[in-house]
């Protein structure tokens, strides 16, 4: 791991909160890293957190003296910059969303295919056991045909971002869906082997990004519903109703399901889990994405993967519209 050569692009929250951490316990890896970001002030600050990396303005300094990069840069950076890297023949990591459009992503996977570069995403919601757990019962067919999906998330936004762009309808008129969805989407089009078809999308956006989201979608007989919110926290939860029962969690409760059977019982199952934190999940797809570079071992999540949750995401946005907000429509009444 030593030799390896690794250019980390973007030097705000996700880099101080998720890698930051990472690093500083592998000394090996630092004497051969580059720190990149437009704002260099931001890159020095954590250098000096980090003795032996050296720092660059522009990823395009270092396209030549890396053998991978790892990208956290605000979303409509990750084609752009990703591209750069792969047709260079550089494995790449981005972090979530892969890409702002389905049309971006595809166009990432095909350079990482015609380079032979792998592309890896951190999804790392795919990691957590419960999770994985749901995966591998509705794979076995243990509960018979997935009815229903439901899943309600909601936390209020406090996300350090460096630049703002999440909130900021000059860089994007995309919010949560585009923030929490990537997460969501991607493990109901996990867990259902496919995407879904839209049927609905609604949000609260004015034309800037949207804080609240409701869509429902099908996949054969399975009904879906999913609601996100980043104005206030809410408990957030998921159900998943079986022709022979059902599973239960939180959005954030990695060791543990609910199982409930048609006759009423019920299982509370617990799930081994080192990671204590959520950032501690980060660790397992960085280590992964150095065997990626140094074994050529695949990535935890390929790129390719996720296109089905982009996409998805993307419908929603062309066939958005507007929630029903009678104050503002009295407003509105007013005001003419």
């Amino acid at each position: 791991m030593k030799d390896i050569r690794l250019g980390l692009v973007g030097c705000g929250a996700v880099t101080e909160r998720y890698y930051l951490p990472i690093l500083r316990r592998l000394p090996e890896i630092c004497h051969n890293l580059y720190l990149v970001d437009r704002n260099l002030a931001q890159a020095e600050s954590l250098r000096s957190r980090l003795p032996g990396v050296r720092i660059a303005q522009d990823h395009r300094e270092i396209l030549d003296r890396v053998d991978g990069a790892v990208l956290c840069v605000p979303h409509r950076l990750h084609h752009p910059i990703a591209m750069d890297f792969l047709r260079k023949g550089r494995p790449v990591l981005c972090e979530k969303p892969l890409a702002e459009s389905a049309r971006e992503a595809r166009a990432m996977v095909r350079a990482a295919v015609a380079s032979r570069a792998a592309l890896a995403v951190n999804n790392t919601r795919r990691l957590f056991p419960s999770h994985r757990k749901i995966k591998e019962l509705l794979a076995a067919g243990e509960l018979g045909r997935v009815r229903s999906v439901r899943y309600f998330e909601a936390c209020a936004f406090a996300w350090p971002s460096a630049t703002g762009f999440y909130v900021d309808p000059r860089h994007s008129d995309r919010g949560v869906l585009l923030d929490v969805g990537p997460h969501v989407l991607d493990l109901i089009c996990w867990w259902l082997q496919g995407r879904p078809e839209l049927l609905s999308y609604e949000d609260d956006s004015f034309g800037g990004p949207e804080s609240i989201c409701h869509l429902r979608a099908r996949k054969g007989d399975c009904t879906i519903e999913v609601r996100l919110n980043r104005l206030f926290d809410l408990p957030s939860r998921f159900r998943i109703e079986c022709e022979q029962g059902s599973l239960e969690g939180t959005a954030y409760g990695w060791d543990r399901l609910i199982r409930r059977a048609r006759n009423g019982t019920v299982k509370k199952i617990r799930l081994p889990s080192g990671p204590k934190l959520y950032a501690d999940f980060v660790q397992p797809v960085f280590l992964n994405f150095m065997d990626v570079i140094s074994k050529g071992k695949p990535p935890l999540v390929p790129g390719a993967e996720v296109i089905p949750s982009i996409e998805w995401i993307e419908a929603c946005y062309q066939d958005r519209s507007r929630f029903a907000l009678p104050w503002n429509e009295h407003l509105e009444a007013v005001l003419v």
